[in-house]
Order: structure tokens, then C-alpha cells, then sequence
């Protein structure tokens, strides 16, 4: 009998807690999950509260990733809520990509040239954006947006 780390089935840690956030994290930020990785997040997009100054999606705010290439992303965003919104989308977890343009739905191309880019998402909207982003050209950082001066 088998005893130990090696006698646990893969997907040992789903038993024991009923919250999986697996497919939630592959679908909004195209990653996979943390733990695969050794632990640390490696996204490819991350979003940020702009309204709150915080982590993570506003209220109301859904995103699903429906393209990933070496050089660009396409993620969808959509309001469900009456309020406006304003959503940071962040190239990788630690800002180490840089948005070079980001395209919304079939409009022009806008120079962003930074980790960042805010996005104000009216009541009861969905937008498309196309991100070039080249992987790893900028230096990775911890910081948040707003002590980029964003």
C-alpha cells in the first residue's frame, strides 16, 4: 500500500475543496493553473479594478481570453451591470509583457507601448480587444498600476 504524496491521485486537492478555479482562471486570463507553475500565477493578462484601485475584475465585469499567440491576445470584456466601469488589463502577472496596440472590437490601432491599458466599459457593453503583445519585453515588477503612475 501505497503511503504518502504518492498514494494521492492527481486530482487529490478537487476532493477536499468543492471551489475549483481551474477553468475560471484559464478562461479569463488564458493560464493555466497556479499549480502547474510551482506556485506563481504566470499569466498572460490580468485586470484590474481601475473605479476601487484594487486586483481582480469590477463588479459586474466578465472577461473571457479567446485568443493567445506569441504576439498578441484577444479578450473579451463585458459590463452586465447598469454602472459604468473601468478595467486595468495588465500584460502578464508581474506587467513583464508589454501591450504595443490594442485594437478595440474592429477599430483602429492605438499605441499603448506599456504593461497597461484602462478600458471604460459603459453599462450593458461588450468589447473585443486584439493586444500585440510581445512576451517578456519588459522588466517584471510587483507593482500595481497606480504606482506606475497609471
Amino acid at each position: 500500500m501505497a503511503v504518502g504524496p504518492d498514494a494521492l491521485g492527481i486530482h487529490h486537492r478537487q476532493q477536499l475543496n468543492p471551489v475549483l478555479t481551474e477553468a475560471l482562471l484559464q478562461l479569463t486570463t488564458g493560464s493555466a493553473q497556479v499549480l502547474y507553475n510551482g506556485g506563481l500565477a504566470h499569466l498572460h493578462l490580468r485586470y484590474h479594478d481601475a473605479g476601487e484601485r484594487r486586483p481582480g475584475l469590477p463588479p459586474d465585469v466578465a472577461a473571457l481570453v479567446t485568443d493567445i499567440r506569441p504576439d498578441h491576445a484577444v479578450a473579451e470584456l463585458v459590463n452586465l451591470g447598469d454602472a459604468a466601469r473601468s478595467v486595468v488589463v495588465q500584460a502578464g502577472s508581474f506587467a513583464e509583457h508589454v501591450v504595443h496596440t490594442v485594437c478595440a472590437d474592429d477599430g483602429p490601432a492605438h499605441q499603448v507601448d506599456g504593461p497597461y491599458c484602462r478600458v471604460e466599459l459603459p453599462g450593458r457593453t461588450r468589447v473585443r480587444l486584439t493586444l500585440t503583445v510581445p512576451l517578456r519585453a519588459g522588466r517584471p515588477a510587483y507593482n500595481s498600476p497606480w504606482q506606475e503612475g497609471r
